[in-house]
């Protein structure tokens, strides 16, 4: 899957045709419905890559870019390899990119860089805004050697409220 090009439908809604035609071009059949639970999250036919959709993008301080219920807003990268890790390419410019060298070489400083704050979680995390688009990456290590996992989504009240946009 074309990650560039899925990541040009950030904001929109699930019936804009152009990314409904995307998604099932791409073998995603599922879309979210409002008795799903939460998060509204769509697996796709890549291992480790998934969808996240919102129902009240507007409440939230998102940016609707078209008309329909669930609002596509963030693309979630899992690579944690005892699971289905995604080994593919991530959008805007950061390609194959995994360690936190390597990411800050493709897309430059990030605009926070922190060890976790919760001591169940460790790891550093990097959170970069690109746009009105937000990049997040956890890493399983405070060197930021062993990506996690990786979040890219639309700017939402919530990251401005915790600093990272």
């Amino acid at each position: 899957m074309d990650t560039n090009q899925l990541a040009t439908f950030l904001g929109h809604s699930t019936v804009h045709p152009p990314f409904n035609d995307f998604l099932a071009a791409q073998g995603i059949k599922k879309r979210p419905k409002l008795s799903d639970s939460l998060p509204y999250k769509v697996a796709s036919s890549v291992p480790g890559l998934a969808l996240v959709f919102e129902d009240s993008p507007e409440a939230q301080g998102m940016a609707r870019k078209s008309e329909g219920q669930f609002v596509f807003h963030e693309i979630y990268f899992d690579f944690n390899p005892k699971k289905e890790e995604f080994v593919g390419e991530m959008p805007f410019g950061i390609g194959a990119a995994r360690s936190l060298g390597e990411v800050q070489t493709a897309i430059g400083a990030p605009r926070v860089l922190r060890d976790s704050l919760n001591p169940k979680f460790p790891g550093a995390f990097a959170s970069y805004l690109i746009g009105d688009i937000v990049l997040q990456f956890k890493y399983a290590d405070a060197e930021g050697a062993a990506l996690k996992f990786a979040r890219i989504g639309i700017r939402a009240d919530h990251h401005v409220l915790h600093g990272l946009a």
